[in-house]
């Protein structure tokens, strides 16, 4: 359509003489834009932009070359060759298409060049540099332009536009640039042909043909053109003079990476430790260059110089330099170290705290604390600590002060230099009042340990102390866990002595290192049997063997407590060891106990009074008697290696002794006002008006209990009342497992017998192991047998029970059976009739079993107390067999030889019995 137009635009200029002069220019300037592919006015020009791909898929991780192995190895840290993670690794390259091409570009054939004119005329014209290297635009005569600078050529065709156009002005650029061919070889990761951009470089060559190998030249890249070879040294893109972007790249050249040159290392305190390539045709390389060429010193100081060099014979030889002017030469290592590191009049304040940091020696310790803020939002006063050097030992002592005392003018010293002044937040406190405990039930475990090495599991007290640690697993014996108080919500009896008993299980460990033994970290921060990875590298390159996986594993095995690994982390901030500063940290604590609001370990300083240390524990409670408050304190005379303890009462009410001076190791005792109060509760259930839970007062007695739950029903049954007592629970399982363990103990003797006829067969052992496991699996009910009547108890106070917080009565509705159990043939309740006899009773039950032992019939009452019926009970009133009561028949185990054995244990097979007998009684009284 555009040509249709133009060729009429022609016609009718040839057809129209009689047209303007301004007519016929733009019947001209129509057609000349239609030959130059014009772009109209307003017509905006979309940016365009060239990306070069690689013609490999990069590999983000480079390998290891034999260099790097090699210089890490005699460094004793990791080297990488510099350079290679940028030009190393293949990678896109973009090159814009529109504007920022600079003057000195030279112009070649295919270039397209975009012409505006602005003024009378307002056109735009793009034309290609043709083959002959000139460019034709609409009135203007052809422009040579290859070969060219964009400069140059801007400047012919503004001024032919100038002698063309009248009050026109133009403007030249480049829009889409010419394609070149490259051929790139060497030590590339894909050499061979590329097809670029006239705006490529030499850089963006080996980019997009998979980067330069590791054995490869950075320095030393060739570009060969027409004949004539230029050197190109890539250092210039990593340090940002960029010299490599001046050497554009045109038509059929080629450029050539050569193997690596001469290489030098450096390592130590700079900015970028490596292996340096040395530059084309340079055998050595001055310490300040080479300095310069890896970034600088890291920090500003004194540093020591040296260089590791390879001899003539082969072996590596370390020499101090003098000077920044010494050479450098192939293969040889320098190392930056630190001369000194030592701090002049300055002190450190350390901890949570904004002001924490640099301070000048001289001033006080007041100076410092007093500032607003130098303490932390939540401090804790009562103690801080100060790490000095010793002046004569240059080691590190510590100093432990009271902030409190200090901030009311005692206690004040002169900060010395290289002192760290550390203070310490409430929470930080509370993280190492837990590890001065966790340490202290430790070390008394581990020392009463190794003093009886043969203590049972259940008694040695690594098990309570220790937790879980690396070691054997131990299992340690049932012990009373659960309020009594709790156990009206359940039941069964199964449910009711299952409450009274725990099972815990612990580990036991033996290391007789103090810091294995304890957790504690060692001086450079890592623990017990962790390996140091503090230099990853290990002293030769190649102990970097450990994958990630590993490591992580390594870590997740090491049993560290978090408030331990806190202490080890407050040491490396004082700079001491941290097995000394948990043990300066025990020797300055004090223990509080009593009515306070936090009882536990507190630490204190020198000045720290009575007063300050109670408010640190929260106060004393609302029931504390501030009239006797004890403190019982040692004292040890250094020179006759003497100590003496007293103990002394406190009046906090008097203000003299409200600033008595608390010394390290003090035991703090706060007492309670006497009240009859208790803090504990009781639980009455079964046949009485208003069951439940009560509160109970000091002195209080089962008939006020009773009468309190408005007195027994019509149909209670008071003589068969159970009465469970925590603290009989617990005597009866402590000696539940010590019969279990004498046993054990004469079944060990009688395996051991020499005599054939004397010793135990594997069945008697077998079944002698199964009753000391029902012997240990006995629950501990706790049972006392009291009168529960009202009218008995008002007659006789002397049987009315004093309470106790946790106790549990239960008072049954009047039974009408006798419940035969154990070794019979019919186990079960026999209903209750007047004259019968206990062997009545067996009998209704079927009989004796065959294994039944008729000498262990037990007769178990209702009220909980139980008897052995022999042969002159067998035939006793029915009087003395109440409804309620319970026959239990034990099994016999005389047909096991056992010989001397069933002689020292009847007593405890028989209360094994009795204890039975007294468990199926309260499962159907209970039910």
């Amino acid at each position: 359509m555009v040509a249709a137009v133009v060729f009429a635009a022609a016609a009718a200029a040839q057809t129209l003489p009689n047209l303007s002069p301004e007519q016929l220019q733009q019947l001209q300037q129509l057609r000349g834009s239609t030959n130059g592919n014009s772009i109209m006015p307003g017509q905006s020009l979309p940016p365009r932009e060239t990306v070069l791909e690689p013609m490999a898929a990069p590999n983000p991780r480079l390998p290891t070359s034999r260099l790097e192995q090699i210089l890490s190895d005699r460094a004793g840290v990791k080297l990488k060759q510099i350079g290679y993670d940028q030009l190393g690794v293949g990678r896109s390259v973009s090159l814009p298409q529109v504007g920022a091409v600079q003057d000195r570009y030279v112009l070649g054939p295919g270039d397209e060049i975009i012409v505006t004119l602005r003024g009378q005329e307002n056109s735009e014209y793009r034309a290609v540099v043709d083959r002959d290297g000139s460019v034709v635009l609409p009135r203007i005569n052809p422009v040579p332009a290859a070969g060219r600078t964009l400069g140059e050529f801007r400047q012919d065709v503004v001024a032919a536009i100038r002698r063309t156009y009248v009050s026109t002005e133009g403007f030249v650029t480049v829009g889409r640039l010419r394609q070149i061919g490259v051929l790139v070889s060497g030590e590339v990761g894909s050499p061979g042909m590329r097809t670029l951009t006239g705006l490529s470089t030499p850089a963006d060559a080996v980019l997009i043909s998979g980067g330069i190998k590791k054995s490869g030249s950075l320095r030393s890249v060739r570009v060969i053109r027409g004949g004539k070879t230029y050197i190109v040294d890539l250092y210039s893109v990593l340090t940002g003079e960029a010299r490599a972007s001046s050497l554009a790249l045109t038509d059929g050249d080629r450029v050539v990476v050569p193997p690596l040159g001469r290489t030098v290392a450096v390592a130590g305190w700079v900015r970028r430790p490596g292996i340096y390539e040395l530059a084309a045709g340079r055998s050595t390389i001055s310490t300040r260059d080479l300095l310069a060429l890896a970034g600088g010193l890291e920090v500003r100081g004194k540093y020591r110089l040296s260089v590791l060099r390879v001899a003539e014979d082969g072996r590596n030889r370390l020499a101090t330099l003098e000077s920044n002017a010494s050479a450098i030469g192939d293969s040889d290592i320098l190392f930056v170290q630190p001369a000194a590191s030592q701090t002049e009049s300055m002190a450190t304040l350390s901890g949570g705290t904004a002001l924490a940091g640099k301070y000048a020696t001289g001033a006080k310790l007041s100076d410092v604390l007093k500032s607003p803020g130098a303490l932390g939002e939540d401090p804790y006063t009562l103690f801080g600590v100060i790490s000095r050097r010793d002046p004569v030992t240059l080691l590190r002592v510590l100093v432990p002060f009271t902030p409190v005392a200090v901030l009311n003018g005692s206690e004040d010293m002169a900060l010395q230099s290289d002192d760290v002044v550390r203070v310490v937040s409430t929470g930080e406190a509370r993280t190492l009042f837990t590890a001065i405990r966790q340490i202290r039930l430790r070390r008394n475990a581990a020392e009463e340990a190794e003093i009886n090495p043969n203590l049972e599991p259940a008694e040695n007290p690594l098990n309570a102390a220790t937790g879980a640690a690396a070691g054997q697993q131990l299992k340690t014996a049932p012990a009373p866990a659960a309020d009594p108080s709790m156990l009206q919500s359940n039941a069964g009896v199964n449910s009711l002595a299952s409450l009274l008993a725990d099972n815990g299980q612990n580990d036991i460990r033996g290391d007789r290192d103090d810091r294995d033994r304890f957790g504690l970290p060692n001086q450079n921060g890592t623990y017990p049997f962790a390996r140091d990875n503090s230099n990853p590298y290990g002293n030769t390159y190649s102990n970097n063997d450990l994958s990630a996986a590993d490591r992580s594993e390594e870590r997740d095995n090491q049993p560290v407590a978090k408030d331990i690994k806190r202490v080890g982390d407050l040491a490396k901030q004082l700079k001491v060891d941290p097995l000394v500063l948990i043990n300066f940290l025990d020797d300055r604590a004090v223990t509080v106990d009593g009515a306070v609001q936090g009882p536990g370990i507190y630490l204190v300083g020198p000045d720290a009074d009575i007063r300050s240390l109670l408010a640190a524990a929260g106060g004393v409670s609302r029931r504390a008697d501030k009239s006797t408050v004890e403190v019982i304190s040692t004292t040890v005379d250094a020179g006759t290696g003497k100590s003496s303890t007293e103990r002394r009462t406190l009046a906090l009410t008097d203000a003299t002794d409200a600033a008595f001076i608390v010394s390290p190791r003090d035991q703090v005792r706060v007492n309670e006002v006497y009240t009859a109060a208790t803090s504990g509760s009781v639980t009455v259930q079964g046949q009485v008006r208003n069951g439940g839970t009560y509160r109970i007062m000091r002195g209080e007695h089962l008939s006020d209990l009773l009468h309190r739950a408005g007195g027994l029903t019509e149909t209670a049954y008071p003589y068969g009342t159970v009465f469970l007592r925590r603290s009989a629970a617990i005597r009866e399982q402590e000696s539940n497992r010590r019969q279990a363990q004498e046993i054990e103990n004469q079944l060990v003797l009688a395996m051991s017998r020499r005599d054939p006829n004397a010793k135990l067969s594997p069945d008697a052992f077998a079944a002698m192991q199964s009753y000391i496991g029902q012997i240990r699996s006995q629950k501990a009910l706790g049972r006392v047998v009291v009168a529960a009547d009202p009218a008995v108890l008002a007659a006789n106070p002397a049987s009315d029970p004093l309470l106790e917080p946790g106790d549990l009565v239960f008072v049954p509705q009047k039974p009408y059976s006798v419940a035969v159990l154990g070794e019979v043939l019919q186990p079960g309740n026999i209903p209750y009739e007047k004259g019968m006899s206990a062997s009545d009773y067996v009998e209704r039950a079927g009989g004796y079993t065959r294994f039944a032992d008729e000498n262990e019939t037990i007769l178990v009452l209702p009220d909980g107390s139980a008897q052995r019926v022999d042969n002159s009970w067998l035939n006793f009133g029915s009087e003395r067999i109440p409804p309620g009561s319970t026959i239990f028949v034990a099994r016999d185990i005389s047909g096991i030889d056992l010989h001397q054995i069933i002689v020292d244990t009847t007593q405890i097979f028989s209360q094994l019995a009795v204890s039975a007998a007294s468990l199926a009684v309260l499962s159907t009284q209970v039910k």
